[in-house]
């Protein structure tokens, strides 16, 4: 009955633009018998080569129109990518949180990695970690103990520090049960509680999406996404986004942080803000550690011919 439903209702959508263009045929058929008949009275009264070449001179201009016009409008239509190194901070960012393993999250939670004791700046703490790694007389196991998946949305939250109003937390399905320890990492940082920084989750509770306060009890009963579900996760990024523009949020001062999860999740970011101001930012995971920003839009280049 749904899909009868559905069937009727897409009828109904386009039945307007096949009347325009019922109109459209019409009107065009009616022009053209005036202008010939206009052309045959003209053409009684001059000679039939004078027609003849007027006919050829109007049909080349036609074709140099339409060639003109081809070349600048039916041009492959691809994305043009524009990185920039050190993007502008930015107010609302949107992040992913990749899983931690068991061992890792058991070495984290009982104290035994660096980043177990990070408190006060978050600035300082990723700079004292930025000269520990570059530090060639390190020995492995330091550096090994240094290697942690949730440091760079910790780099990418930095980054925005000084305009950033909200952190917004995706969870995979493995990383949902984790939120809670990403969250009491971010207020051990002063620049998080002096700010004011708002946290939210956003996920799955029960059949339909909900963003929640971060810090409420609820955290437990919210589900994470399928990491590698591109329609779900495109569905959860438009549902943020619907919501920050409800609560007057502008484009410009959003950001979604590409670098955590998996592949899948930096696709649908990329697909769901193509040729929107909102904009993806990626923190390299090797030195410098630097951040850049992505603006896909629309844009038209030479085709590339390619031989089959």
């Amino acid at each position: 009955m749904k899909s009868h439903s559905k069937k009727y209702t897409h009828v109904f959508e386009v039945l307007p633009l096949w009347l325009l263009l019922l109109a459209a045929l019409l009107l065009t058929h009616w022009i053209a018998i005036s202008i010939h008949e206009e052309i045959e009275h003209w053409s009684k009264s001059v000679p039939i080569w004078v027609v003849v070449l007027c006919m050829l001179v109007l049909l080349t201009l036609v074709a140099i129109g339409l060639e003109s016009y081809r070349r600048r409008s039916f041009l492959p239509r691809t994305r043009d990518i524009d990185d920039i190194a050190n993007p502008p901070k930015r107010k609302h960012l949107l992040l992913f949180l990749s899983y931690l393993r068991a061992e890792v999250l058991e070495a984290y939670r009982s104290g035994q990695l660096p980043w177990s004791e990070m408190k006060g700046s978050l600035t300082a703490s990723l700079e004292t970690v930025t000269r520990k790694k570059n530090d060639e007389t390190a020995t492995i196991d330091s550096r090994f103990r240094l290697q942690f998946p949730w440091e760079m949305p910790l780099r990418a939250i930095a980054h925005n520090l000084g305009e950033l109003k909200s952190i917004t937390i995706i969870c995979s399905r493995d990383s949902a049960s984790q939120a809670k320890d990403f969250v009491k990492l971010l207020d051990g940082f002063d620049e998080i509680r002096s700010d004011g920084v708002a946290i939210t989750l956003l996920g799955i509770d029960g059949l339909s999406l909900e963003m929640i306060d971060a810090r409420s009890d609820r955290v437990d009963s919210l589900g994470g996404l399928n990491f590698e579900g591109f329609n779900k996760l495109a569905e959860a990024i438009g549902f943020y986004l619907r919501k920050l523009s409800a609560d007057g949020v502008r484009e410009r001062d959003i950001v979604i942080d590409i670098t955590g999860g998996q592949k899948p999740t930096s696709v649908v970011a990329a697909a769901v803000t193509f040729n929107r101001k909102v904009r993806c930012q990626y923190v390299q995971t090797n030195r410098p550690w630097n951040v850049v920003g992505y603006g896909i839009e629309m844009s038209f280049v030479e085709a590339i011919k390619l031989e089959y």
